[in-house]
């Protein structure tokens, strides 16, 4: 279907279903075990949102997609392009993700088996594919396509290159509006470099986020500020003495530079604990503050950031906190100071290893925000998320934040009620969870058990798969009851 069509289709189905309303939803489209992740989230007039995607078609072969998604979560359409390879992934887009009478331009990288290759795709505003250009076509060299921005009908597009046994290097390549290359760029001394985030500055020129490899147990974030003609202006390095995560950076309305990524705290020859990590920079690159969030781990990372209408940033992510692996939003001030920070996750099937995982997120027309990522719990699925402007699935969790401090040892919240399947749970414990929730239908059977996954945490609970009827939802800690609502199940 074509984009204009989502469009007109939509444009009264999402006033109808109110905006507001939260959803979190999976898709797997070719109903298999395969890879579907969310990498970016557009929000297309105030009609729908269109989520960039890697995607896996029917004959195990990767491939490009766009999804769209309606007010309600529902999935209306998929079209899938790109080479068939042996992996096709997408790069992202920051900032506008069309240009020239509604085209899309978007980056990536191919892989068939002999190099992996970075591609530029543009598109029409109906999908149809217009150009593919390989950045370095004469080479066997290989190379990532990371992030793409275009600008007055060029495109910028930026990721790693590797010559031969060389280091890698980060490069920035520009390209006109029918896919020849003007020039490339490349940036970097050190044992690997890599381009992830790109964003436009008002001097013309461009900021790079990405990461330097300064040694074998020394990696930082690493940004380079160029002029319009790609020369290299200055660098800078983010992080400590361990192995940072990337730099992912935007330019802000006041021409300074806000960065997200994970700062590693502790390291040994195996493990690496890092924790949510932002920096701002002025104009010429010097550090106006540094900030760390919440606790440690292997995988704690902000994915990417965005900057509001009223200058706070919203970032999402990735959060293990010793019990499970959650999708995180983070809304953070102009200083750096948290706002608000919320986990989510679906409950994990029964004894299977559960990954939640936020890639990219943006305010929608009524303050609140959709993001985008993954979750696997035995299957790695699109997912896409929508919350109110203080991250809530449940109206009003806000209020319960900090809940030792109000003198309560715990809180849960479930919304809707009444319910056709999904029921959103918003936990509060003030102290570290060691029980379960479990469902009893009618007759008194226990039907359904699962851990809460974290002190604060929104849970969305699909309990579509049971009968209609009566259930009643306990949590449960050491044999007692510590919480217990009905729920009807319609």
């Amino acid at each position: 279907m074509a984009l204009h069509s989502w469009v007109a289709a939509f444009a009264v189905l999402w006033a109808c279903t109110a905006l507001a309303q939260p959803f979190s939803v999976r898709h797997d489209y070719a109903q298999s075990s395969d890879t579907d992740f969310g990498v970016r989230a557009f929000l297309v007039g105030t009609s729908f949102i269109v989520v960039q995607r890697g995607h896996i078609s029917p004959g195990c072969v990767n491939r490009l997609c766009f999804t769209a998604i309606s007010g309600n979560g529902t999935a209306t359409d998929v079209e899938s392009f790109g080479r068939d390879s042996l992996g096709c992934t997408a790069g992202g887009c920051n900032g506008p993700t069309s240009a020239l009478g509604g085209d899309i331009f978007i980056c990536g990288s191919t892989d068939d088996g002999t190099r992996v290759a970075a591609l530029t795709w543009r598109l029409s505003s109906t999908h149809d594919s217009l150009w593919s250009v390989f950045l370095f076509p004469d080479t066997t060299d290989n190379s990532l396509g990371k992030m793409v921005r275009c600008r007055t009908g060029m495109n910028y597009s930026t990721g790693g290159v590797w010559h031969g046994s060389a280091s890698g290097q980060v490069f920035l390549a520009k390209l006109d509006s029918m896919g020849s290359v003007a020039w490339i760029r490349e940036y970097g001394t050190s044992v690997r470099d890599e381009g992830y985030s790109l964003d436009t500055t008002p001097d013309g020129g461009f900021i790079l986020g990405g990461h330097t490899w300064l040694s074998a147990t020394n990696w930082q974030g690493y940004l380079v500020k160029t002029d319009s003609a790609g020369n290299a202006l200055w660098h800078r390095y983010l992080g400590g003495p361990y192995k940072d995560g990337w730099a992912n950076v935007v330019c802000t309305a006041d021409s300074e530079y806000v960065s997200v990524g994970s700062y590693a705290t502790y390291q040994t020859d195996n493990t690496t604990n890092k924790r949510l990590y932002a920096a701002r920079l002025n104009a010429d690159g010097d550090v106006e503050w540094e900030r760390q969030y919440a606790m440690a781990s292997e995988v704690n990372e902000l994915s990417s950031v965005t900057e509001l209408a009223d200058g706070t940033f919203i970032a999402p992510g990735i959060y293990y906190d010793t019990t499970s692996y959650k999708g995180v939003l983070l809304r953070f001030d102009q200083n750096g100071d948290s706002i608000w920070m919320r986990t989510y996750q679906h409950p994990p099937l029964v004894g299977v290893f559960s990954v939640h995982w936020l890639a990219h997120a943006i305010q929608t027309t009524d303050g609140g925000f959709v993001a985008t990522g993954s979750c696997n719990d035995g299957e790695q699925d699109l997912w896409v998320l929508k919350v109110d402007s203080f991250g809530c699935l449940v109206p009003g969790c806000q209020l319960y934040d900090n809940i030792a401090e109000q003198g309560l040892e715990l809180n849960v919240l479930a919304y809707p009620n009444p319910t056709r399947g999904k029921l959103f749970l918003s936990f509060r414990s003030a102290h570290q969870p060691t029980g379960e929730f479990i469902l009893f239908n009618s007759a008194g059977a226990d039907v359904q058990r699962f851990a809460p996954g974290g002190s604060s945490v929104e849970i969305d609970y699909d309990i579509g798969h049971h009968p209609a009827g009566m259930y009643l939802l306990q949590y449960q800690e050491q044999g007692r009851v510590k919480w217990s609502q009905k729920v009807i199940k319609e």
